[in-house]
């Protein structure tokens, strides 16, 4: 979000095995290991005169180099969704492996906004607490009240923090933006758990990890909208 126009973002136990992903998930891996892996295959898409999707398919398990930094059997598909001028990124986990796999599962989009200089942009945090980070940017399982203002201005502030406590609407969606002067660009967004999650939930102070059962599946997505462009 650091680069766009306003936008919008929605957000919308484990026993032994746990310990494992620690060891094998060093802290500076920040940014996961299969963003741009070549072995993804498309599984599909189709388009018509409202929509559009293309689905892919990585077979983790398959491959000895990304077991031995985390070592769950698992298959993850993702499906890219445009209508209606929403871009939806559905994200599905199967677990394949005989014990509970923690999920980490996180976004990393970037927008730009052209109509205002980056200091003049304005920021919506839909989040009531910061996680406190260490020197090396990984939260250190401390949470304090959210200091910014509603909106908050980009002129001098530099954003690369943790939030959580997300304030939802309604619809139980967390929205983020951030705006120019009329263009916006809005994310229902988040992170299935926050930076070094696994490590921080094996030291006991994070309490929020997901899960999910042996032969069991996780589902969730992520929405974009834009405004004024």
């Amino acid at each position: 979000m650091r680069y766009g126009r306003h936008f919008k973002v929605l957000a919308n136990s484990s026993g032994n095995r746990r310990c494992a992903a620690s060891r094998f998930l060093r802290p500076g891996r920040t940014h996961g290991l299969v963003a741009f892996s070549p072995r993804w295959k498309v599984t599909g898409m189709a388009a018509d005169g409202e929509s559009a999707h293309v689905t892919s398919r990585l077979e983790f398990w398959r491959f000895p180099d990304f077991m031995a930094q985390f070592p769950f059997a698992h298959t993850i598909e993702m499906t890219y969704r445009l209508s209606n001028g929403m871009l939806e990124v559905e994200t599905v986990l199967d677990n394949h492996s005989a014990e509970p796999m923690p999920v980490g599962i996180g976004y990393h989009p970037y927008f730009q906004i052209h109509d205002a200089p980056r200091d003049q942009w304005k920021v919506h945090l839909a989040a009531n607490e910061r996680l406190e980070l260490s020197e090396l940017l990984i939260p250190t399982g401390e949470r304090k009240p959210n200091p910014f203002p509603d909106p908050v201005s980009l002129s001098g502030t530099q954003l690369d923090d943790v939030f959580g406590g997300l304030a939802r609407g309604p619809e139980g969606k967390a929205i983020f933006s951030v705006k120019g002067n009329h263009e916006k660009v809005s994310v229902l967004y988040g992170m299935a758990a926050v930076t070094n999650g696994f490590n921080l939930a094996y030291a006991g102070v994070y309490k929020e990890l997901q899960s999910v059962p042996t032969g069991g599946q996780w589902r969730e997505s992520f929405w974009i909208a834009v405004e004024g462009f």
